[in-house]
């Protein structure tokens, strides 16, 4: 998938991306529009996160070739029973194509993670190399370890989602590149009495 950059930047001007703008400025806004994001597989927490990034013109990839089930349908609020049958991640590409047709998508086969961690370390398969964010939702901590891994060898921000009624759950592997800084509060004696002050955020 291809995203030209001088493209990116006059769609920037449609309203469209007038909240997006607003909410985070020209150019963050121009820098999610032109980012390259996978996602697999296709369940109800990871189509709301693309629903969001679509609506703010991100590019996506979508890894999931299975077909939609009945279970899909109650879970995944852009499938409909006329989608039980069909390939999921064309279908929901199609359905998305049509909410920003801005924003670039393609549909490929669900990853296997196991598959593709061997492959990308033995450098056999550089599929994932090009995105700019990989976010998944697995329930199986052995495949959340080796997502993990893989976003650190590719030095890639990963986001592993999941929702489990009212409960969720997010891992976030930002990359080597990313420094956390907390800014502790300032202790300030004020009439005799210790109270904590929030200091100013730089």
């Amino acid at each position: 998938m291809e995203v030209d950059d001088k493209e990116k930047e006059n769609q920037l001007q449609d309203e469209r991306y007038d909240r997006t703008i607003r909410a985070l400025t020209a150019e963050v806004a121009l820098k999610l529009m032109k980012s390259r994001i996978a996602l697999s597989p296709m369940n109800g927490v990871i189509t709301e996160f693309m629903k969001n990034i679509i609506l703010d013109g991100a590019n996506v990839t979508i890894f999931d070739d299975g077909k939609v089930t009945e279970d899909d349908v109650g879970t995944n609020f852009m499938l409909s029973p006329n989608d039980i049958g069909k390939v999921k991640g064309e279908v929901l590409k199609e359905k998305f194509n049509e909410m920003n047709p801005y924003s670039k998508i393609e549909a490929k086969p669900l990853l296997n993670i196991n598959e593709i961690y061997q492959a990308t370390v033995e450098g056999k398969n550089n599929l994932l190399r090009d995105f700019d964010i990989i976010a998944v939702s697995t329930t199986n901590f052995q495949e959340m370890i080796l997502w993990d891994k893989l976003a650190t060898y590719l030095n890639k921000p990963l986001y592993i989602l999941n929702c489990c009624g009212l409960y969720g759950f997010v891992w976030i592997n930002l990359g080597k590149d990313f420094t956390y800084r907390r800014i502790k509060p300032k202790v300030e004696v004020l009439g005799g009495d210790t109270q904590e002050v929030e200091s100013a955020k730089q």
